[in-house]
């Protein structure tokens, strides 16, 4: 039987972990191991995680090094199992995700990385407000529709998978591809990089729970994320350029940078484009040059043709990049403020039925103290 380790790297989150390690001890497919790297905690954290007895918990503690690092150490000790499950300290599993992921790696071989759709909740453990601005962007991110974009395409547009806690994956592939010193988007980067190489699959089922608060690392100053996402993507191209003689890979790269061009997370593609121009003032002509030679007909069989060339046959305009993405976003807009009208007419209705009830009460009391009624 195939092994499960669940890794929560724990930082600061007292208030929340007895939750989080409740909702991994109700699992219908028991985990094997639960590795908690507490990752230098101030306040009572580690104390509250003890306070829950079970032979399976094991608490390992460092100085404070990073979400990436309690992540990556988390991994290392968890590599005797064959698939790794992450939670953050502040998030929760629902009752068969342990179960539900691991029959779909058992089942797609060619798959390394699951993730699901999740449920909001705020820290109260109530269902997130959906009229908040925080549910209204997940509506927006997780509203692309899968059979008109590919999942590269999707995550170009938004990180709707949103978090490492949903992130269930072989041990192997987590071994082989460590989580960046990122303070805000390894999680991103993994994702992306997974969805690029073909091993990504989503699955409908909402199968755990996040917890939006203050305390989110994506509640940060715009300057400080975007600036992180550039290095995000420069980073991503660099690491796959390996990868790129393979002709699915380099199809999936182009979907995805296509997409995140009307990205509305964090990416900005005007200063993505501005650092690799930065980037490539500082490559000589000669390591230029050297590159597209690497650049053929023979081994990048898409050189040999006109982009577009169907469009221009047919003497069309080809759509801009984004366009499809965009509407999609737009439509979806559209719909909720549609549903909100819709509420709102109805509650209009309702207030109106309930006047007029009482208008015909109050006339027909009148009525009945009139001389001579009965």
């Amino acid at each position: 039987m195939k092994r499960i380790g669940v890794v929560i790297p724990l930082f600061n989150h007292g208030t929340f972990i007895r939750g989080t390690l409740e909702s991994v001890l109700a699992q219908t497919r028991p985990p094997d191991r639960i590795v908690i790297v507490d990752d230098g905690s101030t306040d009572d954290s580690v104390e509250r995680a003890a306070a829950v007895t079970d032979s399976r918990i094991e608490i390992h503690r460092q100085s404070n090094a990073g979400a990436h690092a309690a992540l990556n150490r988390g991994v290392a000790l968890a590599s005797d199992c064959d698939y790794v499950a992450i939670l953050n300290s502040d998030d929760q599993f629902l009752p068969a995700r342990l179960e539900i992921c691991e029959t779909a790696l058992e089942q797609s071989p060619e798959i390394s990385l699951v993730c699901t759709a999740l449920e909001l909740v705020d820290p109260e453990d109530q269902p997130l407000d959906p009229r908040s601005g925080r549910a209204r962007w997940f509506h927006a991110a997780w509203s692309s529709d899968p059979a008109a974009l590919s999942l590269p395409a999707r995550l170009g547009i938004a990180n709707f998978p949103a978090t490492t806690s949903n992130l269930f994956a072989r041990t192997t592939w987590l071994m082989e591809h460590p989580f960046r010193p990122y303070r805000y988007a390894h999680d991103y980067f993994a994702l992306a990089t997974a969805a690029i190489l073909g091993e990504l699959r989503v699955l409908p089922e909402p199968l755990m729970r996040y917890r939006v608060h203050p305390a989110n690392t994506m509640n940060t100053a715009p300057a400080n994320l975007t600036r992180e996402m550039i290095a995000v993507h420069l980073d991503l191209m660099r690491s796959l350029a390996p990868h790129t003689d393979r002709p699915e890979v380099r199809a999936a790269l182009a979907d995805y940078f296509r997409h995140a061009w009307m990205n509305f997370s964090s990416f900005r593609a005007d200063v993505f484009q501005t650092a690799l121009a930065r980037a490539l003032a500082t490559m000589s002509d000669a390591a230029l040059d050297s590159v597209c030679a690497t650049l053929d007909g023979d081994t990048i069989p898409e050189l040999n043709s006109h982009p577009n060339l169907a469009f221009i046959a047919a003497g069309q305009t080809p759509p801009s990049p984004g366009t499809l993405s965009l509407l999609a976003v737009q439509i979806e807009r559209l719909k909720a403020r549609e549903a909100e009208l819709k509420i709102l007419k109805a509650k209009e209705h309702a207030a109106a039925a309930e006047a007029s009830r009482r208008s015909r009460w109050k006339a027909l009391k009148t009525l009945l103290r009139m001389p001579g009624s009965r």
